[in-house]
């Protein structure tokens, strides 16, 4: 897998970011560098020093997430995320 087209464009983002008036469209440009990064990174270290993350439920504990998904509705930033583009 080859990542083209990147640009350079270091964020950090720490607490108080919610201060920062950033739009969607700025957010959603530094999560999409950061998961570039993030890839490219991994395409760099060898495979044998990959820690793949995993997280381990009990069985009720899932049932109690399935439950709080069928109930959720989505909020208007995630639809408006979503329909970016459209």
């Amino acid at each position: 897998m080859q990542i083209t087209g990147s640009k350079a464009a270091p964020a950090f983002i720490g607490e108080g970011s919610a201060d920062a008036n950033l739009s969607p469209g700025d957010l959603r440009e530094i999560i999409e560098q950061a998961l570039l990064h993030h890839l490219h990174a991994l395409m760099e270290i060898p495979d044998e020093y990959v820690i793949h993350p995993r997280i381990v439920v009990t069985r009720k504990s899932f049932e109690k997430v399935v439950e709080q998904m069928k109930k959720a509705k989505p909020t208007k930033a995630l639809r408006d995320l979503m329909r970016d583009g459209d």
